[in-house]
């Protein structure tokens, strides 16, 4: 695959937000079918993936894919999502190449035989090492299944039944790959992502202006949950930003909580007895008063920092 990334810095006097610019963007890049691309506009703070995320635990690859791409079909119809993103959809297909037993026995070829010429013709074999500036090279040697090659790149460029025209050692001389091998058409993962020793699969959503993560995700569960059932064995796991922002409350509280804990020991300490640390914290809520007064006044959202 090739990869580009182009990054906008935008003009700070401008008569348009940089959504409609966003938006703008991915509508003149629409008519490119044949380009996978992402819009996406930087947030502050750390990178922290989409702010939709579903993510299904579970044994069956295919299962699981088919369960990502119903979410993100469930994704695109809600009001407030954008650049909707499957796992699954990132899929090709393969030739899959199954051996003939039966057939191999009668003919007297190993399927060791027939692995090794498949490998070798398909991915190569590491011939030698070239040691050159301090690099270790790798030369890698293939089967020319592509003899009109005009240029290294066409080189390979084959078709399946030049796999077939190869052969293997036989016990009555040399057999064609074609006599022993069936050849179907399968859908073809490159990795299989897993996540706590469980198959997953993933579907994303960004969120458009002027909508909140946490409800496009409260929707999506009620709207996907309305009429399905998960099936036996998986599990479905709503992340991105609702996530991290539990996470990140449960972290808060945490060590509010220790911080209480500690204020209360030194209390103790200093005016040896348990009454007076006791009064002392219980001043600490009224500050409360002051403090969301204070963010009404200004229009304000309570935020970290303000905890």
């Amino acid at each position: 695959p090739r990869f580009a990334s182009v990054t906008l810095n935008l003009e700070e006097d401008r008569a348009r937000s940089s959504s409609e610019i966003l938006k703008d963007v991915e509508t003149r890049l629409a008519p490119f079918s044949d380009l996978d691309y992402q819009v996406l506009q930087p947030t502050d703070g750390p990178p922290s993936g989409a702010p939709v995320s579903v993510t299904f635990f579970g044994t069956d690859t295919e299962e699981l894919k088919l369960l990502a791409n119903d979410a993100a079909d469930v994704l695109r119809e809600l009001e407030g999502t954008r650049a909707v993103r499957s796992s699954g959809e990132d899929d090709a297909n393969a030739f899959s190449l199954t051996i003939d037993r039966a057939r191999a026995a009668e003919l007297g070829v190993s399927l060791a035989s027939v692995a090794g010429t498949l490998r070798g013709a398909v991915f190569g074999t590491e011939a030698i090492t070239i040691k050159t500036g301090g690099e270790e090279i790798d030369v890698v040697v293939r089967v020319n299944l592509a003899r009109d090659w005009n240029t290294p790149e066409e080189a390979a460029h084959a078709t399946l039944d030049s796999v077939r025209e190869l052969t293997v050692p036989g016990a009555q001389g040399p057999v064609a790959l074609g006599s022993v091998l069936t050849a179907t058409l399968a859908a073809s993962s490159d990795t299989i992502n897993r996540e706590d020793e469980k198959r997953i699969a993933t579907a994303q959503s960004q969120v458009g202006d002027g909508y909140v993560a946490r409800e496009v995700s409260a929707e999506f569960e009620r709207v996907f949950m309305e009429n399905r059932e998960l099936p036996s064995g998986v599990t479905m796991s709503l992340g991105g930003e609702t996530e991290e922002v539990d996470q990140s409350f449960a972290d808060t509280f945490r060590a509010l909580g220790m911080g209480v804990l500690l204020v209360f020991a030194v209390l103790v300490v200093q005016f040896n007895q348990f009454r007076q640390a006791l009064i002392v914290l219980t001043v600490v809520p009224l500050s409360l008063i002051g403090v969301l007064l204070g963010l009404l006044l200004t229009g304000e959202f309570l935020s970290f920092p303000t905890m």
